[in-house]
Formats: structure tokens, sequence, C-alpha cells
């Protein structure tokens, strides 16, 4: 008994004190509207200080969230929100930054979940493959890794949908480069075989002899595998005439056995 009156003597100044402390939030949340409701498009979801990346020469890093998001949203004019001319879109925010397209921050932003983001806007709004390349030279040297890191690899498949066919030609070398065991690797990977199958969707067939090749050999393997038999389903749909032959004859002797698959079946 004595114990449950020192309990109820303690709720009793938290039970008086608790409206005084919902106000501080409720002001908040407020506050937080009345800031970003004159943002008439939701922010891209980056500032470097706040996405967990090193801060980059030219971004303050020191923002609140509503100054960020002040600082990377739609400007307005006056009362009125700016119109999409008038909006900086993401590859002006990488061009016009001091220093970002110098010191290898694109790599940086394509490992980050939101700094990918942000490339890839601003692959999809470049004007021109000359903005394009721009961005996607800073990705050279950096392939392999590129294409299995969670992140990363979603910038290079917009590299390879954005850009012609000769621009990707770093990324078809940088894998031959790795020889025929890596393409094979990649294709058995969950990130990497996504890029093998933008690049038969979008290169020449004449482009990616050294990569279809190791693939060929390896159809009936791949074709069992729970990311490979993509691989393998675009090679058929993508590739050459010669090469679905090749692939529909080593099948064939193998089908008993691919028919009871779940992967190939």
């Amino acid at each position: 008994a004595h114990l449950q009156q020192h309990l109820q003597l303690l709720q009793q100044p938290q039970a008086q004190a608790q409206p005084q402390q919902l106000q501080a939030p409720v002001q908040v949340a407020a506050a937080q509207t009345a800031t970003t409701a004159s943002f008439s498009v939701p922010v891209v979801g980056f500032v470097p200080a706040l996405a967990g990346v090193a801060p980059l020469p030219g971004f303050p890093t020191s923002l609140s969230l509503a100054e960020a998001c002040g600082t990377l949203s739609t400007p307005t004019v006056g009362s009125q929100a700016a119109s999409p001319a008038e909006r900086p879109s993401s590859l002006q925010l990488l061009l016009e930054t001091p220093g970002l397209m110098e010191d290898g921050s694109v790599w940086r932003l394509s490992r980050d979940v939101d700094g990918c983001r942000l490339i890839q806007d601003a692959l999809e709004n470049a004007l021109s493959d000359g903005e394009r390349m721009a961005v996607a030279s800073q990705l050279e040297g950096k392939v392999w890794q590129a294409m299995r890191h969670r992140h990363a690899n979603h910038v290079l498949q917009k590299c390879i949908m954005t850009l012609r066919p000769d621009a990707v030609q770093f990324i078809v070398d940088e894998l031959d480069a790795k020889g025929p065991a890596a393409v094979s690797r990649a294709a058995r990977h969950a990130y990497g075989c996504r890029i093998l199958q933008r690049l038969l969707e979008h290169c020449r067939s004449d482009q990616l002899v050294t990569i279809s090749e190791p693939l060929i050999s390896e159809c009936v393997v791949l074709a069992k595998h729970v990311y490979g038999n993509f691989v393998m389903q675009h090679v058929i749909e993508y590739g050459t005439s010669s090469q679905r032959l090749r692939i529909l004859h080593e099948l064939q002797r193998y089908a008993r056995e691919l028919g009871r698959d779940i992967h190939s079946g």
C-alpha cells in the first residue's frame, strides 16, 4: 500500500505537466507544415550531411531539415511557385556546384540511397549526350564495383538506358577486361544481372560478342539460376539468330532436367 501511494505521488506531477509538454510538438509540427507549404514539388531526398555522405564542396553542412528543403526544392517568385523552366534541375545542381564534377563526388553520391536518385534524375533530364557523359564519365574505372552495389547499380542502368550505345562502350570494355568468369559471376549476382539485361536491351549485338559468348557457353547452368535465368531470357530475346540456335541446341540436350527446374522451366 505504501508503494502504491508513492507511485501515485510520482505520477501526479507528470499528469499535470503532460498538457504543457504536448504543446511543443504540436507547435513544431505546425511550424514545419507552414515552412514546407510554400514548396509545390517534393524535395529530392538529398543533402550530403543528412544522407550520410561526406560533405561535398559548395554544399552547406549545418542546415536544418526545413532549410535544406528550401535549398533544394522549388524556388518561388513572390508568392507563386516557379514555373518548370525556372526550377533548378538535378543536373544544374551537379554542374553548378564548385568541384562536384571533378573530385569523385558523383561516385560517392551513386552509392547513397538519396544521392543515387539525384544522379539518375540528372541523367534522365539532361538535354544532350554531352551533359549525360559529364556525369557518366565519373563512373569510368568503377563499373565492376557499381554493378554490384545496391544503389550504384541503378545509376549504371540509367546510363545504359539514356546514352547512345557507343557512349556506354566503357561499361562493356571494363566488364570484358575482367574476363569471361566475371561475366558469369555478374549474371548470377542480384544487381549485376540487371546491368547485363540493360546492356542486352540497349546495345548492339556486335558490341556484346565478348559478353554474350560466356553466357551462351554456360546457358544450361545459368538457365537454372535464380538470377541467371533472366539474363539468358534476354540473350534469347535480343541476341542474333545464330546465338538463339546455339542456345536452343544446348537446351534441347537437357530439356527434361530443365523442365523440372523451378527457374528454367
